[in-house]
């Protein structure tokens, strides 16, 4: 493939604008920050180079010459949901810690668009990004980018995923030692397809040679307590026999309880129920909730690392050394 075509499939770097301009890598920063010791017409050379390109400086390397805090762009879906909430706060308080700065994008409300805009402030991509491996290479090159809980590939770039395998399996193991025997889940997707969790469900429910039940709800956005509480009615209308409900978060969770409770149907009583994350939320709701509990602290705590790690070179852009698993805990409450 020749130079140029290489160079469109992809984001122009500094050593592709060395190239071009016949100069060094250092000659290249000292033109794009205007600094001494190089010639106008070297000057020039370089600028021009780099407007053929379409090439967009390292802010984190720009944060190295001038002394400035990098900023990484944190990517959620809607800060309305205390999942989002929750996390954004404690990326914040990692992030101040190594020195940071942090910029916020929902994607409920400014889409993709609003996150390849954030691209251009920032020096990396952090959160959860609804894109394919070659739509991030496409749209943010080689800055670095570390994802939150999807499916890893071996092209992916960093990632920090949820591990619920075990701890699914612990919620079914304690549901059943309460005497529950009709479990159903309420799964929740931004696609047609059932989540992870759903899945991690089926498998555990499955060690007791029962049929699983997963109820799917497919919206474009998060889940809210109406939409909850809707598919908790639909539930029990498919299910009339069904003694708990695990939740795909606990914002379905909290929907749940309220719904059944005007319902007249007794939690834990009648229908135990469950989430998932381990939101404060749940501890507000009556009858507190029975989660599957995250460590907020380790998750943005990973996060930070893995960027701080991959801008300052100690680390890949992607690949296994960049792969975090973080396991919640069962969290035993009221509700079931």
């Amino acid at each position: 493939m020749p130079q140029d075509e290489f160079v469109a499939s992809r984001r122009a770097g500094i050593m592709d604008v060395a190239a071009r301009a016949g100069v060094s890598r250092q000659t290249v920063t000292r033109a794009m920050n205007d600094m001494p010791d190089i010639s106008e017409e070297t000057k020039q050379r370089v600028l021009a180079a780099a407007r053929e390109l379409h090439y967009r400086p390292s802010r984190f390397g720009r944060g190295l010459v001038t002394r400035t805090s990098p900023t990484m762009g944190l990517v959620v879906v809607d800060l309305r949901n205390s999942f989002w909430a929750e996390l954004a706060s404690h990326v914040l308080d990692a992030a101040s810690q190594k020195g940071w700065r942090v910029l916020i994008a929902e994607t409920a409300h400014g889409g993709r668009a609003g996150v390849e805009n954030l691209a251009d402030q920032v020096d990396a991509i952090v959160g959860h990004l609804e894109l394919s491996d070659e739509e991030i290479e496409t749209s943010f090159g080689p800055i670095p980018v570390v994802l939150y809980e999807r499916e890893w590939t071996p092209a992916s770039r960093a990632l920090v995923e949820v591990d619920l395998r075990d701890a699914v399996a612990q919620l079914i193991d304690h549901l059943r030692s309460r005497r529950r025997r009709r479990l159903a889940m309420l799964d929740w997707s931004l696609s047609e397809r059932e989540s992870e969790r759903a899945a991690q469900f089926r498998h555990a429910v499955a060690r007791y040679d029962e049929e699983p039940r997963v109820l799917l709800t497919h919206t474009d956005a998060d889940p809210d307590l109406d939409v909850a509480g809707n598919a908790a009615e639909k539930a029990m209308e498919l299910w009339p026999d069904t003694d708990a409900l695990v939740c795909f978060n606990d914002v379905v969770a909290v929907g749940v309880i309220k719904r059944l409770t005007a319902l007249g149907i007794g939690v834990p009583e009648r229908v135990a129920v469950a989430g998932i994350d381990g939101l404060q939320l749940g501890q507000v709701v009556i009858p507190e909730l029975t989660t599957l509990q995250l460590d907020f602290d380790e998750i943005a705590g990973h996060i930070v690392d893995l960027v701080d790690r991959i801008a300052s070179g100690k680390a890949p852009l992607r690949g296994a050394d960049v792969r975090r698993r973080v396991s919640p805990a069962l969290q035993v409450r009221q509700s079931t």
